[in-house]
């Protein structure tokens, strides 16, 4: 699939504008369709995965500070010729 395709499941990271409403976002969010994978509530951030077309959605919800795409990589096989 497309790596841009608004169907392709991403990890998003939602950092939210008041620690004290860390649960109340996740909930919110969680009612948009965000799959909930985490609540950090001492820092403020909601972790979770959904279509990458849930990014607009998701960063509408009140309290919501920014939203971004977890970063993913993979490195090589393992090959005695290239060092690692």
């Amino acid at each position: 699939m497309d790596p841009h395709h608004p169907d392709k499941h991403v990890t998003f990271i939602v950092q939210v504008k008041d620690q004290a409403q860390t649960e109340n976002v996740a909930n919110a969010l969680r009612a948009k369709g965000l799959n909930i994978e985490r609540v950090l509530r001492s820092v403020g951030i909601v972790g979770g995965t959904g279509p990458k077309a849930l990014h607009e959605a998701i960063s509408a919800v009140p309290g919501v500070g920014r939203v971004r795409e977890e970063m993913s990589f993979q490195l090589p096989p393992f090959d005695d010729r290239v060092p690692q």
